[in-house]
């Protein structure tokens, strides 16, 4: 398997969402997301076996597979919307080669009229609007991963009691509260209230949830 790795690293030539503008389905995210699959097989077959060095090794390497399979994924949400920026970009050059074909000087020189400036300045507005809402975008949707995962971490280890998905659910929601707060910063006043208000909400049910559920626990390990 290492050897396998190693191999893509130097070799891979993979199609990935930057060149074909398909998030999730191609070549780059589907091969590593195999090598995260396998390492988490490694980690399931080594955790029964009764030689604690391997156990702990096993455990190490599920970390590692969680944190791999994370990284991933929110690499791939931010190439997703950086193509589409990519092609802001060729379209604004497409735009301006065809002015300056059309009229035989760049927006840039000085020469525009003052109905092609106006003109000039709503486009370059509209092109900083456009980025800004793909940028927000794709914060948004990473941080929407984010909740997703650490939802999912924080259940299993209340429903399995199981300490590693507590802890790596803390870790998470520490990243996507940062997320949160980070996002909800660039809009208005209004906005910012409504996500803290919901952001404070949830915490509350999964702080109840934890709570309740440690109970529980404490009064079943009384009983036995």
């Amino acid at each position: 398997i290492v050897l396998g790795v190693l191999h893509m690293l130097v070799y891979g030539n993979y199609h990935g969402v930057t060149d074909t503008g398909t998030p999730v389905v191609n070549q780059f995210y589907l091969v590593w997301f195999f090598v995260a699959a396998l390492i988490h097989l490694v980690a399931y077959l080594w955790k029964n076996i009764g030689i604690e060095k391997v156990r702990a090794f096993a455990l190490f390497l599920f970390m590692a597979g969680q944190v791999f399979f994370v990284t991933l994924t929110s690499v791939e949400i931010w190439s997703y919307y950086g193509y589409q920026e990519r092609g802001l970009y060729s379209k604004e050059y497409t735009a301006q080669k065809e002015f300056e074909d059309y009229y035989g000087y760049s927006v840039y020189d000085g020469r525009l009229t003052p109905a092609q400036q106006v003109q000039f300045d709503q486009n370059s507005q509209d092109f900083q609007n456009q980025r800004r809402s793909l940028n927000n975008m794709s914060a948004f949707i990473n941080a929407l991963f984010f909740v997703i995962m650490t939802t999912i971490y924080l259940l299993t280890g209340l429903l399995k009691q199981n300490k590693l998905f507590r802890r790596l659910g803390v870790v998470m929601l520490v990243i996507t509260l940062i997320q949160i707060v980070s996002l909800a910063w660039q809009f208005g006043p209004v906005y910012r209230f409504i996500t803290f208000l919901v952001l404070g909400v949830i915490l509350l049910i999964l702080s109840y949830m934890y709570i309740h559920h440690s109970k529980k626990v404490a009064v079943v390990n009384e009983i036995k």
